[in-house]
């Protein structure tokens, strides 16, 4: 373009060369006549292909404005998507008219917020994590807590058999008495018997009940009983003490705690970074909708920037044709420079279009079928990119390259519109990281201490041995029967009857009455009297031992069962709570039903795919043709008019003053056959009329003289 301006004079005259030069062109017959409607009719015809390249331009711009919103919907639909899959339900919601900080104050902190997530996403998911470790943990340390009385319970018990057996030493001292009363009534009755006839009235010595074999050697026996009774406790308090109270009561308490504390922590920390992103999510909608709402206002302007740009073309093309048409250079000097000087700066512009046009191209490698799976070229591109760059999950180290996959995540839901699980749609089988939510570690103190406890805690046989001793004790106790049903009142009635006869009538009772062995016989009844009641009192009181050795026997028998009872129901309840805690590690482990990533997938399909590899590149390709078709008719027209200007240029030397006025018009141009400097002789009148005023002039030359002239010509030629 420079060179072209160059030959056709526009910089000097001197740069005019060859065949451009002035004096050469101006020998042509086109640029003599008039106006050279095809050159003109040329250029308009170039202007009109920059005008529909311009329209072109238009209307592929207008559709730019309407993709871009429809990215920035996309855009949002995916933050949506994120929302509900980290907390759906009222908590985004909430976010969006307060701030997270005010929402955690109102719900009580992230537990509170969570439990306001609706079932099935992340956040009900974890908010059920919470529940289940907090509820197994409370019910391992409340079975630890109700284990705890089982060693004052033993404690009791053994007290217990040393009060029985104080009880023995008691029937043993009231068995005794009764021994040495039931031997001083028989004396008596016998000696009274001996001094009278007094049967019928009172009993005899045989009557009288005496203590046994049995009656004395039951209590040693009944003591020997709860010795071994006794020594069972003692033995299951022993093997029951140390477990219950420190392995149970101190180590699997502290173990339990610390499993609780690690996995809450562990769970927490992730908790508070999703709801972070959460609030990031809701934060990043506002910032969303600035740019929609931005883009909207702009959008007028917007979609005319790039046309403008390049209605630059046509203005100064029509400049330049306006200059030809009306014959005036200064039009056709300054189109030609503008579009010298802005040709660069359009191409500079279409260059980019194409280079981006092509990079998008190459990047996604969608061959004009725009799917994810036809879009491959782009997914090895991130690879390449991604190189060795990785993130941490917890405490393992994933390498994006491996994981670029989850790009092409299919949305799997049922017939309900639930998630249905695969391997190849959730994030953490992608990523690999399900073992990042294994809390078997943290579990498995807790758990070996539980099963070495339940599986030591072994105190049946000993407790048993224990309830049979007292068993038998209490059969023992049945052979301590001394006068258990004997009526002392009968005899104490008939000793008080038998006292007053020989008080008031003696006689009938003797074969020979004696006033001193009738004395002797009221003393003796007396004393009888006194001894029966005695006797009957220890028997009472023995009866009242025996309920009272029972009671206890019967209370140890309650408390050994107690016992048994709560030791099997601990070792049954905390092995099955053993049994929850590893279930409940188990139901973490099912983070990957809840944690699809199918909205990646059509946010990758959406975004990259649809806004991306197809409507951004079906934006730059539709701009290029009319960016050519700008470019093209601004270049040819360009080299066109700017020949076209010498027209201009001879149509005012024409129109230069004629000879007497000073004033130029179309006349004859005369040439020498070889010099190249023309001689231009005026007509004072117009061009095509026959009464033009003669100018009359000499040449002297040897050669053949060339006139060119529009005008009826009237040569008058003399030769020396």
């Amino acid at each position: 373009m420079f060179f072209h301006l160059c030959c056709w004079g526009y910089c000097c005259q001197c740069c005019r060369c060859c065949c451009f030069k002035y004096s050469v062109v101006k020998r042509l017959s086109c640029w003599t006549e008039n106006i050279d409607w095809r050159p003109l009719g040329a250029s308009i015809l170039l202007f009109l292909v920059t005008v529909s390249g311009i329209i072109v331009i238009f209307t592929s711009q207008s559709q730019m404005f309407d993709r871009m919103g429809l990215v920035l919907d996309n855009s949002k639909g995916l933050l949506y998507d994120y929302e509900d899959f980290l907390c759906a339900g009222e908590v985004p919601e909430s976010i969006r008219l307060s701030s997270l900080e005010s929402v955690k104050s109102t719900y009580g902190d992230v537990t509170g917020v969570l439990s306001r997530c609706k079932t099935g996403s992340l956040g009900s998911f974890f908010h059920g994590v919470n529940t289940r470790v907090n509820s197994t943990m409370d019910n391992v340390l409340a079975i630890i807590d109700s284990v705890q009385p089982v060693i004052a319970i033993l404690n009791s018990s053994i007290g217990l058999v040393d009060n029985a057996t104080a009880i023995t030493h008691e029937i043993d001292a009231v068995v005794s008495v009764m021994t040495n009363a039931s031997a001083l009534i028989r004396g008596e009755l016998d000696t009274i018997h001996g001094n009278g006839n007094f049967v019928g009235w009172i009993p005899l010595a045989g009557d009288i009940p005496q203590v046994d074999s049995d009656d004395l050697l039951t209590p040693t026996g009944l003591r020997v009983a709860l010795d071994s009774a006794q020594s069972a406790l003692i033995s299951s308090r022993k093997t029951t003490q140390p477990i219950v109270q420190y392995d149970l009561g101190v180590t699997t308490r502290a173990s339990t705690t610390k499993a609780r504390n690690d996995i809450n922590t562990a769970v927490y920390a992730v908790e508070e970074q999703f709801l972070d992103n959460l609030g990031t999510a809701v934060e990043s909608e506002d910032t969303i909708d600035n740019l929609k709402e931005r883009m909207l206002s702009q959008e007028q302007i917007g979609e005319s920037v790039w046309s403008a740009v390049y209605s630059m073309s046509c203005i100064f093309l029509l400049a330049m044709i306006f200059g030809y048409f009306f014959r005036k250079r200064w039009p056709m000097c300054c189109g030609a420079y503008c579009i010298f000087f802005s040709f660069i700066y359009l191409c500079f512009l279409l260059g980019i279009v194409l280079v981006f046009s092509m990079l998008v191209y190459d990047i996604c490698g969608c061959e004009g079928t725009y799917t994810v799976e036809s879009c491959s070229t782009i997914f090895d591109l991130i690879r390449t990119n991604l190189g060795t760059t990785s993130f941490k999950v917890s405490e393992k180290s994933v390498v994006l390259a491996d994981v670029v996959s989850v790009l092409k995540c299919p949305d799997h839901t049922n017939a309900s519109g639930a998630y249905a699980y695969s391997p190849e749609s959730n994030f953490i089988d992608i990523l690999g990281v399900l073992d990042q939510f294994n809390f078997t570690k943290d579990i498995s103190k807790t758990t070996q201490d539980i099963s070495s406890a339940t599986s030591r805690l072994v105190v049946q046989d000993q407790l048993s041995s224990s309830k049979s001793n007292l068993t038998i004790a209490k059969q023992f106790i049945l052979k301590i029967d001394v006068a258990q049903n004997y009526n002392f009142t009968v005899d104490q009635q008939n000793y008080t009857q038998l006292r007053t006869n020989l008080q008031a009538n003696p006689a009938p009772y003797y074969a020979t009455y004696s006033p001193a062995a009738n004395a002797a016989n009221i003393a003796t009844l007396s004393r009888l009297m006194v001894r029966n009641q005695e006797m009957e009192s220890q028997r009472d009181l023995l009866s009242t031992r025996k309920n009272e050795f029972n009671s206890r026997v019967d209370e140890l028998i309650t408390k050994i069962d107690e016992i048994s009872r709560t030791i099997n129901e601990t070792k049954e309840s905390i092995t099955v709570a053993s049994t929850s805690i590893t279930s409940t590690v188990d139901y973490v482990l099912t983070v990957n039903r809840y944690t699809p990533c199918g909205f990646i997938g059509n946010a990758f399909e959406n975004l990259i795919v649809g806004d991306f590899c197809k409507n951004f590149y079906l934006t730059l390709d539709q701009t290029v043709p009319g960016s050519i078709l700008c470019l093209l008719g601004m270049l040819i027209g360009f080299f066109l008019l700017v020949m076209m200007r010498d027209c201009v240029l001879l149509h005012e030397e024409d129109q230069a003053d004629s000879v007497g006025a000073g004033k130029r018009v179309p006349g004859v141009q005369v040439f020498d056959g070889k010099e190249k400097t023309p001689i231009a002789i005026g007509y004072a009148s117009s061009p095509g009329t026959s009464n033009a005023t003669p100018y009359s002039f000499s040449v002297k030359t040897s050669h053949v003289l060339t006139v060119k002239t529009p005008h009826v010509l009237a040569v008058k030629t003399t030769t020396p």
